[in-house]
């Protein structure tokens, strides 16, 4: 079953209450944009574009998750050119202003994939299967045409699909429905070109994530 979320308003993203309740933050960009905010994971070119392995998740109070995330196709360069700011969203300046980038058509200047395609595939490991997980997705890149990314979430037998458009971003996330991990405890998280997507290369970005979870009962 295939669910597709358009783009919300991140004041109608209702926060879970429970106390077992966990969130999780990643900002993906070049080193020099890092989010310095306590409880925000970094992740950049070393991790998502040269795939140097596995990479440990912290919370947002900066405890161990026991979450990986691993890039088993990575992105294909990093973008500093995102939004100024973000006024209306609760997200540190330098998350939103960078971002990693992947490409269904052959791009010129690709890090990894010179003249090839290059679609980024992201896999969490170490989640629990006995709790629902909501992913958030914000990017952002100035100027035109349709930057619409579609971020496919699946389990292995369910797949929850939400939609953004990157263009000129400031306000706008995508939020997918809430999802359980497979029996041993993975997502995979698959960006493609959205149907309105009007660039040249079919670019897909990702600048930064929020993961939500809270038990399935």
């Amino acid at each position: 079953m295939t669910l597709r979320i358009l783009p919300l308003a991140l004041l109608a993203i209702a926060a879970a209450t429970s106390v077992n309740a966990e969130t999780v933050f990643i900002d993906f960009g070049p080193s020099s944009e890092d989010a310095v905010t306590a409880g925000w994971n970094n992740l950049g070119p070393q991790q998502a574009v040269h795939t140097m392995g596995a990479v440990a998740l912290v919370n947002s109070a900066g405890q161990p998750t026991g979450i990986s995330v691993a890039f088993p196709s990575p992105f294909n360069g990093t973008n500093a050119a995102g939004a100024d700011s973000a006024p209306d969203l609760p997200f540190p300046v330098t998350a939103v202003q960078d971002s990693l980038y992947g490409n269904a058509l052959p791009w010129s200047s690709g890090w990894i994939s010179k003249d090839q395609p290059l679609l980024p595939v992201v896999e969490f490991t170490g989640l629990n299967p006995a709790k629902l997980y909501t992913f958030t997705y914000f990017a952002s890149r100035k100027g035109g045409p349709n930057r619409s990314t579609d971020y496919t979430l699946d389990n292995g037998g369910y797949t929850t699909v939400a939609t953004l458009d990157a263009a000129s971003n400031t306000d706008r996330v995508a939020l997918s429905a809430p999802i359980q991990p497979s029996s041993d405890g993975k997502l995979t998280l698959k960006l493609t070109p959205g149907e309105a997507n009007a660039t040249p290369q079919k670019f897909v970005y990702l600048g930064l994530l929020k993961i939500e979870s809270k038990p399935a009962q």
